[in-house]
């Protein structure tokens, strides 16, 4: 089932795959252009000595003072440009999915159609919340599901460093890090199938702007419903592709491959989500079932 959403994806591509490169090198460009400048502007305080004029003023107290932590203005820096990217890029990251969605759809729209959530202001911050709302849930569950594993791993691994005189003490902390990997692996798989349920949110939103971004979620989990674990799986099968990206050049296949299959698992998932909600009287397809759909109609509500 994944081979023929993925060959589906690369029937896509043909024809497409010069823009869809494109894309990719916009959006890594801008990227990069963030990390860049932190960088510099982490260099220059580091040598005027901002940095360690604000440190030592802190006067941190005991061990924390000779703790190899970086400096309160570093922190900063690295916040603040975290920020801005992310009001920058978040926009453009939407704009590139809703290219590739509507590529599914047989919309052979312009490249330039990446930045039309730049195009107004209420665009824009619909745009800017609904990412923002994805991040912080996601964020939330691998925070609540993780750290009860992370924080038994971190008890074991005190119980066999310090020399404290408790009974069975290397025996109770071997047994602590050993479950609490476990426990950390295993929330771990359960945060990204939960995660999985707002994948949907950017694809709807594409399609109907006038969507609330509560919306949006809200029917994201409802239409993903049996969909996760699926949509896991195909993730993962691109992991190969994934490290081969490292070496750069790769990725300007490899993105568009991704982006085009999910975009591709996305419009059925929708539409087998829509066909439950009208009560159809035909099973719902399956994404893998189906090749690329002919363009579909377009309305007011739902043009880019």
């Amino acid at each position: 089932m994944i081979l023929q959403m993925k060959r589906n994806a690369r029937l896509l591509l043909k024809g497409n795959l010069a823009r869809g490169a494109v894309a990719t090198l916009i959006l890594f460009s801008v990227a990069l252009l963030f990390k860049t400048l932190e960088v510099i502007t982490q260099t220059v305080l580091e040598l005027s000595g901002v940095s360690a004029s604000v440190k030592s003023a802190l006067n941190l107290p005991g061990l924390l003072g000779n703790l190899p932590i970086a400096s309160p203005v570093s922190i900063s820096v690295t916040a603040g440009f975290l920020i801005l990217a992310f009001a920058v890029m978040a926009p453009l990251v939407m704009g590139v999915k809703a290219w590739f969605f509507g590529l599914s759809g047989g919309d052979n729209a312009e490249l330039s159609a990446i930045f039309h959530y730049y195009s107004g202001a209420k665009l824009y911050f619909k745009s800017l919340l609904l990412l923002l709302d994805i991040c912080l849930r996601s964020f939330f569950w691998l925070y609540v599901l993780i750290l009860p594993g992370a924080l038994l791993s971190a008890t074991g691994g005190a119980l066999l460093t310090a020399k404290l005189n408790v009974p069975n003490g290397r025996l109770l902390g071997t047994l602590s890090v050993a479950v609490g990997v476990l426990l950390a692996v295993l929330g771990l798989v359960f945060a990204l199938v939960i995660i999985t349920r707002y994948f949907l949110a950017p694809y709807l939103f594409a399609q109907n702007a006038q969507l609330r971004v509560r919306q949006a979620v809200k029917t994201s989990v409802r239409y993903m419903h049996g969909s996760a674990g699926r949509l896991v799986l195909l993730l993962l099968s691109f992991m190969l592709w994934a490290l081969a990206s490292l070496l750069v050049l790769p990725a300007l296949y490899a993105f568009p491959y991704a982006e085009s299959t999910l975009a591709i698992f996305a419009r059925f998932t929708i539409e087998r989500g829509r066909m439950a909600d009208n009560d159809a009287g035909q099973p719902a397809p399956q994404p893998w079932e189906q090749e690329i759909p002919a363009p579909y109609p377009q309305t007011g509500e739902e043009e880019y």
